[in-house]
């Protein structure tokens, strides 16, 4: 079943720019809350939330999550992860923030940010003249910050990173900076 907006666009024969790749509901299960308890041990509880979920309708890949938000409940602290739904990266974490209460206001207290090429690789053609290509995901740079309670900046850091024509290493650059 597809979200009425893509009936819609099909019926008119005008597709979506983004078909072939569609946010249909999610077919199976996940988990949105943990409990933990035992003797002794305080409870602790945790909430997740999911969203953006994406497939190709014409391969039947799933691109997966575009996020996932986790509510740590006792300390008052929330994390969102988003995912990179492109093909050769999915999977692959886009960014993350972490947010904590402090008198009923919610402060980040830690970002994080990557970007990441793909490059294709043909391989040798067989001799029934079938030729494929492979992905090559390749980390380009991370950039990171802490903050204290007060959302105050302690440090950062970047991260750039160099290949050669093989897809090896060949420098990575990192800064640092005190808030």
């Amino acid at each position: 079943l597809l979200p009425a907006t893509v009936e819609k666009r099909t019926k008119a024969g005008v597709r979506s720019p983004a078909y072939p790749v569609l946010d249909p509901p999610m077919p199976g299960y996940v988990v949105t809350k943990l409990e933990a308890s035992g003797p002794g041990i305080p409870s602790r509880n945790t909430n997740y939330r999911y969203g953006d979920y994406r497939v190709n309708t014409l391969t039947g890949r799933s691109f997966g999550f575009g996020f996932q938000e986790i509510e740590d409940v006792e300390r008052r602290r929330w994390t969102t992860i988003r995912y990179l739904q492109t093909d050769g990266l999915v999977g692959n974490v886009a960014s993350s923030n972490v947010e904590q209460t402090i008198s009923g206001k919610r402060v980040l207290i830690s970002a994080s940010n990557s970007r990441y090429s793909v490059s294709h690789i043909d391989a040798a053609q067989l001799p029934d003249g079938f030729r494929t290509s492979f992905l090559r995901a390749r980390l380009e740079e991370t950039s990171s910050e802490s903050r204290d309670l007060m959302g105050i900046l302690i440090s950062r850091q970047n991260d750039v990173f160099r290949y050669d024509g093989s897809g090896n290493p060949v420098s990575i650059r990192s800064v640092f900076a005190d808030g």
